[in-house]
């Protein structure tokens, strides 16, 4: 995992990551790789599809996963997590998606709401419950 000087060192100047980010690592004990992913998540999903630029010959969207891997429990990747929950459902509470429980009810999903975030607290629930 990066030090916290290493991903502060990657943060924008200005804007709304850095403004989020900053805000986050102030108000909480998370750390700031994690904020940094949940900033950049959180910007990404609000993005509209057409939303783009060309980049090596084709075009670039701003389609974005985002995992955060770190110890359980004291971690403090759930925290991180539900900020950006939060703000995603006070700014623009139409593109949190449901939690499909199955892989076919996954592409359902995707179907009917091409844009949305997907939360999981846990990868291991998403590959259990949509493995066949």
């Amino acid at each position: 995992m990066p030090t916290e000087a290493e991903a502060r060192s990657a943060l924008p100047p200005r804007g709304f990551i850095r403004q989020y980010v900053e805000e986050a690592t102030r108000i909480t004990t998370s750390p700031t790789i994690f904020q940094l992913g949940a900033a950049l998540g959180t910007l990404s999903v609000t993005c509209p599809l057409d939303y783009g630029m060309l980049y090596a010959g084709s075009y670039l969207r701003a389609n974005l996963y985002v995992l955060t891997v770190g110890p359980s429990g004291d971690g403090q990747k759930s925290t991180a997590v539900k900020l950006a929950q939060g703000l995603l459902d006070r700014a623009a509470p139409g593109l949190k998606g449901d939690e499909p429980a199955t892989r076919e009810g996954l592409v359902d999903s995707l179907r009917h709401q091409p844009v949305q975030a997907i939360f999981y607290e846990e990868l291991g629930t998403l590959i259990a419950q949509t493995k066949q």
